[in-house]
């Protein structure tokens, strides 16, 4: 019995079966959780609200922090790569220096 319990389960890539066990173990614990508390399975509220009400809203929401983010770092950011990849590496790097000035130099 050992030994077929064994060969059923040896992988040495997750299979089906993982994925089925996995599955399984997952629905077991919703399920728990959702016997066990009613409520759902939440965590508590925060000790630090009391303290920083204000500060703790602010970051907890968020208030527009991920836009502010792409418009002053990422997009700048963004902008001066394409300008390097296109201008500075191909137009001038590959275009001009290598098919004008090695190209040119070399060939008579």
């Amino acid at each position: 019995m050992k030994e077929s319990l064994y060969s059923w389960w040896r992988c040495s890539a997750p299979s089906w079966r993982c994925w089925l066990l996995g599955w399984v173990g997952g629905c077991i614990t919703q399920a728990l959780c959702r016997v066990l508390e009613p409520a759902g399975c939440q965590a508590p509220d925060d000790p630090l609200r009391g303290y920083i009400s204000v500060a703790y809203d602010v970051l907890k929401n968020k208030y527009w922090v991920d836009e502010l983010y792409w418009s002053v770092i990422l997009n700048p950011y963004i902008q001066l790569s394409r300008f390097l990849a296109d201008i500075i590496d191909w137009r001038f790097w590959h275009d001009w220096f290598h098919d004008r000035c090695l190209w040119q130099g070399i060939t008579p």
